[in-house]
Order: structure tokens, then sequence, then C-alpha cells
């Protein structure tokens, strides 16, 4: 918060919200790292049999996240810690995700995990790619640059459409958890 504080003296308008972007970007980030080290053995059951040492690649990540977490916030390496989190959950995606939605085709569960991986996926990438991800500001986008930040825009948007259609088609699980939470009594509407 010190170091975006004093970021705002610089800003002008609309751009004084743009440092604390980051921020939101690395409180997430910070916390499922120390999930990892909370929740080892949940977490060690999702990587996959074929990979050997399941808890010390769980701890390497957890490091990984909470290193990429600072790293965002205080703008040291911040576009590299954000495009290898970007490419970790990528990777993620592919090697763990979609192989459980494409042995359970219809369980909706895994496919929420998937499209969420892939979201936060997309938000990694399009900080890498963004000029907030460096101070100062070093040069303004070219068009090559600006069709490879769209990228991640479909990384966002899938996941977006995904969970919009499957709150219509059940209201009455609790929104933004992809689980058979029922929404509380409570909750009008």
């Amino acid at each position: 918060l010190i170091k975006i504080l004093g970021e705002l003296r610089q800003e002008h308008g609309v751009d004084k919200i743009m440092p604390f972007g980051r921020l939101f970007f690395a409180i997430p980030l910070a916390v499922f790292g120390s999930e990892h080290f909370t929740f080892t053995a949940n977490v060690a059951t999702l990587v996959p049999r074929w990979i050997p040492a399941h808890t010390f690649w769980v701890y390497l990540v957890g490091v990984a996240f909470l290193c990429a977490a600072v790293s965002i916030v205080v703008l040291v390496q911040a576009r590299l810690a954000a495009a290898l989190v970007g490419m970790t959950l990528l990777i993620f995606v592919f090697v763990m995700d979609l192989p459980a939605v494409a042995a359970n085709p219809g369980n909706r569960f895994f496919w929420a995990l998937a499209l969420r991986q892939l979201a936060f996926s997309g938000g990694a990438f399009a900080f890498a790619m963004s000029l907030w991800s460096t101070r100062p500001v070093q040069s303004s986008p070219t068009l090559r640059t600006a069709a490879w930040a769209a990228i991640p825009r479909f990384f966002l948007g899938l996941p977006s459409l995904f969970y919009g259609v499957k709150h219509l088609l059940h209201p009455e699980y609790v929104p933004g958890v992809p689980l058979n939470k029922l929404t509380p009594e409570w909750i009008p509407g």
C-alpha cells in the first residue's frame, strides 16, 4: 500500500485507480500461494499421478505464487512474474483441468475449474502485456502488441460467458462458487 499510495500522486483522473489493479490481482495470488502450505494434502491430490514428488511441487508453486504476488505489487520484475504465473496457470489447465473435463464432460464442476484457471491465466497475461506492469510507462503499444494483447481477453471472456449461462440455468446455486452450494434463503430473489 505504501508503494501504491506513493504512485497515486503521479496519476491523474481515472488513472488513479490503476495501481490498485495489481494489488487486487496480487492478493488472491498470495492467498492461492498460502493455500499450498495450509491445504498441502488436498492440493497434492490434484497433481497428476505421473508427476513424481507431489508435495514438493505443491510447495514450489506456493512459494512461486507468493513471490510473484510480492513482485507484482512492488513492480520488481512484475512483467516476468505475471507472465510466469499466466503460463503456470495455463499449464494447470492443460495438465490437470482438461483431462478431468475429458473424463467427466457432463460435470459442470470440472468445466468451471478449467475455465476459472483459464480466466486467471488470462488476467496474468493481460497484466504482463499492459503498460501498467512497468513504471515509468515506456512506450505506447504497437498494432502487433495490441493484437497479442487481445488473446487474454478471450481467456477472460469465454469463462465469463460460461459462468453467465450456468447461472441462468442453475439460479439456485451460489453465484461465483462452482459447487453445489445452494443460495441462502435470506438473499432475496
